[in-house]
C-alpha cells in the first residue's frame, strides 16, 4: 500500500506516506491519530480491513481532502517517484503542512528502474535511455496473488515539465 497516514502529535495531526498499513498501525499503536490515503480503492480496502483496522480515505496525493495548514509532517515513502502527478503531489504536501512542518521523501535510486532485471541472478545490462522517463510494471506472486504495480522511471535529476 502506498497511503498517506495522518497522525496526531499533540492537537495537530501529522501526515506520514507509507508503503505498508503496518507503519500506520504502529502510530495508532503508539496513540497517534492516522488516517490513510490510497489511491487505489482495492490497497484501500485492504488496508481499512486489516488488524487493527487503519482509517483509508481513498484519494489522490496530489488532490488531498485535507485542510490547508493542518499536519505536521509529511514523508513520501517509495512512492513519489510512482505519483502520475508528482509535481501535484508536492504542491499539495507544502498546501496541508503548517508552518515550521517537516517533509521528507524516500526513494529507491532511479538506476535501479533502468536496469533490465532486478533478478539477482540475472547479468547486469542496461539496454533502455536511463535519461528518458518511461512508465513500466512489475509482476509478481506473493501469498497466492498475482500483483502487478505499475512504476514510472524518473532519472535523477529529471524535472517535471511544470516546474
Amino acid at each position: 500500500m502506498r497511503a498517506i497516514t495522518v497522525s496526531s502529535y499533540g492537537a495537530r495531526p501529522s501526515v506520514t506516506e507509507l508503503p505498508t498499513p503496518q507503519a500506520g498501525r504502529q502510530l495508532l499503536a503508539a496513540g497517534r491519530r492516522v488516517l490513510g490515503i490510497e489511491r487505489s480503492p482495492t490497497l484501500a480496502r485492504a488496508a481499512a480491513t486489516g488488524s487493527p483496522a487503519l482509517p483509508v480515505a481513498q484519494a489522490d496525493a496530489a488532490r488531498l481532502p485535507l485542510a490547508d495548514s493542518c499536519i505536521d509532517l509529511a514523508v513520501a515513502s517509495m512512492s513519489l517517484l510512482d505519483m502520475d502527478d508528482f509535481a501535484g503531489a508536492i504542491a499539495e504536501t507544502a498546501r496541508v503542512l503548517r508552518p515550521g512542518g517537516c517533509s521528507a521523501s524516500q526513494i529507491v535510486h532511479p538506476f535501479d528502474s533502468a536496469c533490465d532485471s532486478g533478478a539477482a541472478s540475472a547479468p547486469f545490462a542496461v539496454s533502455l535511455p536511463y535519461l528518458t522517463p518511461r512508465r513500466y510494471e512489475d509482476r509478481f506472486d506473493r501469498g497466492g496473488l498475482s500483483i502487478t504495480v505499475a512504476s514510472v522511471h524518473r532519472p535523477a535529476g529529471h524535472r517535471h515539465p511544470a516546474e
